[in-house]
């Protein structure tokens, strides 16, 4: 009876076993020594990187013109004398290129030069007197202020006769002339205009 108690005590164990083996290769667990399971591929293509030009030409209007560009006007009215350069011609700084009608600004100039003399004679005449304390000191001071506003008077006439010169402020190229000989111009009036050639900008019409 004993020897066959532990025969079935041991077929109950082996029973046991088997079943928590079944149970852990059912629950998704793999048995042991068992092979995994292949993955599925998937498609892969490949490219090569190659060099290639992107650059493309694209066709635009634009206007080509000087960066720096000044318009000349006369500094006093007057009546043209001449008009020394044309369009298109070059230049160069300080060149002539008109001249207007001054004769009454010089008769002026010559007038005030004339009055300067005088009042430069009369002052060294008392500035003797003076020495010798035949005069005050206010009549020498006097004679100092009106020479002083007849050297103002010649400074005056003098830049009024040299604006009837026309200059040019730059080496270039006349681009537009706006006045011909024997015009009556006011001040201020355009008679050129520069354009520095050296120095141009491109403006595209977009």
């Amino acid at each position: 009876l004993m020897q066959m108690l532990k025969c079935s005590a041991a077929s109950v164990v082996a029973l046991f076993s088997l079943a928590i083996v079944a149970c852990g290769a059912g629950e998704g667990g793999a048995a042991p020594g068992a092979r995994p399971a292949a993955s599925t591929a998937l498609p892969v293509q490949v490219y090569s990187a190659q060099r290639r030009d992107l650059s493309r030409v694209v066709r635009v209007s634009a206007v080509i013109e000087s960066l720096s560009r000044v318009r000349l006007a006369a500094q006093a009215p007057g009546v043209l004398e001449q008009m020394r350069v044309e369009e298109g011609d070059r230049v160069t700084r300080g060149q002539v290129l008109a001249t207007l009608d001054v004769r009454e600004s010089r008769a002026e100039l010559a007038r005030a030069r004339a009055t300067l003399g005088e009042q430069q004679a009369v002052l060294e005449r008392l500035e003797r007197l003076k020495e010798r304390n035949y005069i005050d000191q206010a009549s020498y001071t006097l004679a100092e202020t009106q020479r002083a506003v007849a050297a103002a008077d010649v400074q005056l006439w003098e830049t009024r006769v040299d604006h009837g010169t026309v200059r040019s402020t730059l080496d270039g190229v006349v681009i537009e002339r706006y006045a011909e000989p024997g015009e009556a111009v006011a001040q201020y009036a355009p008679l050129f205009t520069l354009a520095d050639m050296t120095r141009l900008v491109v403006r595209f019409g977009l």
